[in-house]
């Protein structure tokens, strides 16, 4: 059975591992030192300092419990670039900065689930958390500890707007943690764009989760469902006489204003870039 094409213009939904690079070079950006220490970066970092580097491996710890943090003030840098209703005034300077974080996750494998996903009203006027899974591994110069990167977005109260980016922290048993680092470097938001970056000191509470079990088995359940994928620039070899280059064409979209793009074609995913303002995107899917 044939399934017709369809063009998908989207908001972050391509594959993760195409974000990753592989010879990406030992770290140099959010080190042991620094998580440890809440040394927080002047300016964003590359956004693939939030992803495993060539030479990790497998986590020793499993994450299981809650993990909460406030992000102060004082301890996040932001610059906004575009905004309009006077959401760029002082006042809307100074309000930018993370809500409390206060959520559980489980581990199965290299992958952190947290227990509830999708958005999350909590208790900020302005935003709503968006969380889905992120990944666990292990890097030499870690001390032991395992290190974590989950996605999440904000996403504006009564609005479509959301502002994606991904926080990163280290832990070990018995409630171990460091600092967590975060980043937004991307929107799907016309009027309000921003980037946000900074470090925060967490608490990480170990405890058997109950829905544990079941969590996992509804994740495993969509990754195996998922569509096969391919890499945009495959479709030339697939289908004589495409053009990869047509697909999100800057023609159409200003690179600076596209957030992914894909194409379904015969029951296949072919992706396209996830970019932001500092580097691909390390979770499109």
């Amino acid at each position: 059975m044939r399934y017709p094409a369809v063009l998908l213009l989207f908001s972050l939904v391509a594959l993760a591992g195409y974000a990753e690079a592989s010879d990406r070079p030992p770290r140099q950006e959010l080190r042991y030192e620094s998580l440890m220490r809440s040394h927080q970066p002047g300016t964003p970092v590359d956004m693939g300092a939030y992803t495993p580097p060539t030479n990790a491996s497998a986590s020793s710890h499993v994450f299981s419990g809650r993990l909460s943090f406030t992000a102060k003030v004082r301890d996040t840098g932001s610059r906004v670039l575009r905004g309009s209703y006077g959401i760029s005034s002082g006042a809307g300077r100074r309000s930018l900065r993370l809500p409390g974080f206060d959520f559980e996750f489980v581990q199965a494998g290299d992958a952190i689930i947290p227990l509830r996903r999708g958005t999350l009203p909590g208790h900020d006027r302005q935003w709503e958390y968006l969380l889905e899974p992120g990944r666990v591994w292990q890097e030499a110069d870690d001390h032991g500890l395992a290190r974590a990167a989950i996605p999440f977005s904000l996403q504006e109260r009564n609005e479509n707007c959301l502002h994606h980016g991904v926080l990163s922290f280290l832990f070990g048993g018995a409630g171990v943690i460091s600092h967590v680092a975060f980043q937004i470097s991307s929107e799907t938001c016309l009027y309000f764009q921003f980037d946000l970056w900074g470090m925060a000191r967490a608490r990480y509470t170990p405890r058997e989760l109950p829905e544990a079990a079941s969590t996992v088995r509804a994740y495993e359940m969509e990754v195996g469902t998922r569509l096969p994928v391919r890499p945009i620039a495959a479709l030339a070899d697939d289908y004589r006489g495409a053009d990869p280059g047509e697909f999100g064409a800057t023609a159409e979209v200003a690179p600076a204003s596209m957030t992914a793009y894909g194409f379904l074609i015969d029951g296949v995913h072919y992706v396209g870039g996830c970019s932001t303002r500092q580097g691909p995107y390390p979770f499109c899917d």
